[in-house]
């Protein structure tokens, strides 16, 4: 490449600054904290609201996405821009079903819920084996996400941005717990708004401003929101990404630890409502200004597109490009912008590796050997699980070097876990008639089939056609095109080459991404509820089950059968006293 495009000291040191203040706050909560595990897991239930929503925001908001959004808007439009309406979906789920029994329950692992509904340790330890099993795979992905990044505009190898991340990470989330990683959240989303709201200023004076950019995408066909086909072998559609992604991006807030820790982190329920609709507030303003920098950038490259043009290797890498082309002469510029990255993964990193740690030892704090270990050596087991789970996250990233759109390998991997464990958690807290067989039963059949199909739409996967793209004009870059075909618009397939590669035998695995967690979800809903009622229904079902289900559905539940009286003390399964049912 011609261009002479490299970090600056300047942007090292300010990279470097903002690895050595994350570290700040870790040692500083891990100097105040009493060393009690209570309180490095829970953060001593001390945490305001205003925090604690910013906290679930910027864990939300990894490179994957501050990079995957904005190549998914330049290279294939705006249609997947409706995922904010999907992760309202699963917000409100979480916010007005799920949060409400937890509080009740107070549990410290939101998989221990299921020990008490199934009255079995055998849904709580499956649910618990899918987490870590997806946890582990997407933190391996988003460390990997910003590595394209720093790779791509310093000297550093991405191998040794893999390992600065991951063990950076790994430490100071170790050093803090619960108010480290809060406060450092804090501090590392002012980071990632300040870098995208820098490229976006800047991209749009370049550009002639939002109204040239919003013309120039129109005419390529990126402005698409109402996109009606059924067709399931279509990438994205109104109908699969409403849907889809529900499950892939709404389902987090009901499913996951990392994000459910920290609404029942908080003092009330209330307050752990709120933190949740005050983070959506985050989110919407985040993808929207995500989204927009894609459209800017299609605009910037309108005449050359770096990939065709061999500048860089992957659409994920664009944004650092133009970093480095449009702030080169701004020292220190560069270094927030890879800085806002590494926040997104940080601030994703931590919560994960906390959340993982916190449902391990949940899980094996009842072996023998536990039995009689002090609070202090309860708090450096769990810091030294959580070690463990950096390591072997980092250990994974470096297996992502060959992956292709960050959007869709992100999607694969959510779709095959996310859609059986949404449909088992909502059904869980809503169908009282769900027995122990059948659920279990339901969900590890469709989890089987899942996989196999999200493991072969990764083999079998057909490149989808991408919008157009040019290369026209490549002044900027020193190029000259007679060493490129002038008339090439895209290095994928044609939509006529895309449908002709579906034969019957394969057409299972090139579905759209979005198909699988909608089918995990199905195969879920009808088997276990089919295998329930084949099993005895609600046969074991009696009046001390009521705080396992929301109010509504427990009502209605009573209207149609007469529920059995049980023993007239509520308790869960480990002895401890359950809040007021409200």
């Amino acid at each position: 490449m011609p261009l002479d495009l490299e970090f600056s000291w300047v942007d090292y040191v300010v990279f470097a600054a903002m690895i050595v203040a994350s570290f700040g706050i870790g040692i500083y909560h891990a100097i105040k904290s009493s060393g009690n595990n209570e309180e490095y897991l829970m953060g001593g239930h001390s945490i305001g609201v205003i925090p604690m929503a910013i906290s679930l925001c910027a864990s939300f908001n990894s490179a994957y996405m501050i990079l995957g959004i904005p190549s998914e808007m330049y290279t294939y439009g705006t249609q997947f821009y409706l995922m904010i309406f999907g992760t309202g979906v699963g917000v409100v789920l979480a916010a007005e079903l799920w949060i409400p029994v937890l509080y009740r329950l107070q549990v410290v692992s939101i998989y221990e819920y299921f020990e008490l509904r199934y009255k079995s340790k055998f849904p709580r330890i499956l649910m618990t084996i899918i987490f870590v099993l997806k946890t582990v795979l997407y933190t391996a992905l988003v460390v990997y996400a910003p590595t394209i990044a720093l790779s791509s505009v310093s000297s550093l190898s991405w191998w040794v941005c893999i390992l600065v991340l991951g063990i950076s990470s790994t430490l100071y989330t170790t050093l803090g717990g619960m108010k480290a990683i809060v406060w450092t959240d804090v501090f590392q989303i002012f980071i990632m708004f300040g870098g995208i709201l820098a490229i976006l200023i800047r991209g749009l004076e370049r550009t002639g401003g939002f109204s040239n950019v919003w013309d120039t995408a129109e005419k390529s066909g990126r402005i698409e929101f109402f996109n009606f086909s059924l067709d399931p072998f279509e990438r994205h559609t109104f109908f699969n990404v409403l849907i889809g992604t529900i499950i892939l991006w709404g389902s987090p807030y009901v499913c996951s630890q990392y994000l459910v820790h920290r609404c029942i982190c908080l003092e009330s329920l209330a307050k752990g409502k709120l933190a949740l609709y005050l983070n959506y507030v985050g989110q919407v303003t985040m993808v929207t200004l995500v989204s927009t920098v894609g459209l800017v950038l299609y605009s910037y490259y309108l005449e050359c597109d770096p990939v065709l043009a061999n500048v860089v290797s992957k659409r994920d890498a664009v944004i650092p490009l133009f970093v480095l082309q449009e702030f080169a002469t701004y020292y220190g510029i560069p270094g927030i912008f890879i800085s806002c990255l590494f926040s997104g993964a940080l601030s994703t990193l931590d919560s994960a590796l906390h959340a993982l740690a916190a449902v391990t030892w949940e899980e094996i704090k009842g072996f023998e050997m536990f039995q009689k270990i002090t609070d202090a050596q309860e708090t450096r087991i769990t810091k030294a699980l959580s070690i463990g789970f950096g390591l072997i996250a980092t250990g994974l990233a470096f297996l992502c070097r060959n992956v292709g759109s960050l959007i869709s390998l992100g999607g694969t991997l959510f779709g095959a876990c996310m859609g059986p464990m949404f449909a088992f958690f909502l059904m869980s807290v809503t169908l009282p008639f769900l027995n122990l067989k059948g659920s279990c039963i339901g969900l590890v059949i469709s989890q089987i089939i899942n996989i196999i199909l999200s493991i072969g739409s990764v083999v079998y996967s057909v490149p989808a056609p991408k919008l157009e793209l040019h290369l026209t004009n490549c002044s900027m870059f020193g190029l000259d095109l007679d060493s490129f075909d002038s008339n090439q618009t895209s290095n994928a397939l044609t939509q006529g080459q895309y449908e002709a590669e579906h034969n019957s035998f394969l057409a299972i695995f090139q579905l759209s991404y979005n198909i699988y967690p909608i089918i995990g979800f199905c195969l879920t809903f009808v088997l276990a509820s089919i295998l329930s009622l084949f099993f005895g229904g609600d046969k074991d079902i009696t009046q001390d089950d009521e705080p396992y289900f929301i109010p509504g559905a427990w009502k209605l539940y009573n209207r149609i059968r007469e529920v059995p009286k049980g023993s007239n003390l509520i308790s869960n399964l480990d002895g401890h006293k359950m809040e007021p049912i409200e």
